[in-house]
């Protein structure tokens, strides 16, 4: 990460690809770990390689995304469903946004779930886990860094691939689809804005 915010793209991509060549350490989600609403996985916790555990994170998600809150004082992505349809290009069966996103409390649109508390099981490994790096980013990174277009691709592709989404058939706009995948990616995270 460093290395590209340094605009070092060949060692970047260099230790990307050393990240990817040891992934059967960071499975992707699949389908079944998001199948319980009560006990849903919805940081994706296998897929973290670097993760922090802040014991305020129900507190702060009660203060500013429940949806017990008024809609004056809700942080949300607005109460159409307009910005999350641009966000998720009208796809709800996107993983990150059918686990994430929700209209619940009464509110007539979808509320921001990611760091809602998982009661139905307090033992859940995952419990007050925000993410630092994940194995996404190391795909996404490899896409925007390597020089032939058709390995960036196939690099960007394992993303959409792996959450339910459809994958690209060529390079065009490469750079734009790949900030396209941090949007999806890393909602709630800060990544953006890095990126």
């Amino acid at each position: 990460r460093a290395n590209l915010w340094a605009g070092n793209k060949e060692d970047a991509l260099k230790a990307a690809e050393t990240v990817i060549a040891a992934k059967s350490k960071f499975p992707w989600i699949q389908a079944c770990d998001l199948s319980a609403l009560s006990q849903i996985n919805r940081v994706f916790s296998m897929e973290l390689l670097l993760a922090f555990e802040s014991p305020r994170l129900y507190k702060n998600y009660d203060e500013l995304f429940s949806p017990a809150l008024e809609d004056r004082n809700i942080l949300s992505a607005g109460t159409t469903n307009r910005f999350i349809n641009v966000v998720y290009e009208n796809w709800e069966n996107d993983f990150r946004y059918a686990s994430n996103w929700r209209s619940n409390g009464g509110k007539s649109y979808p509320v921001f779930l990611k760091y809602a508390d998982i009661t139905s099981n307090i033992n859940r490994n995952f419990r007050y886990t925000v993410s630092g790096m994940r194995i996404s980013e190391m795909y996404l990174m490899a896409s925007e860094c390597e020089t032939d277009q058709t390995k960036a691709l196939v690099y960007l592709n394992e993303l959409p691939k792996n959450r339910n989404c459809d994958i690209l058939a060529s390079a065009t706009g490469l750079l734009d689809n790949i900030k396209k995948e941090y949007r999806k990616e890393f909602y709630g995270e800060g990544q953006l804005w890095y990126n």
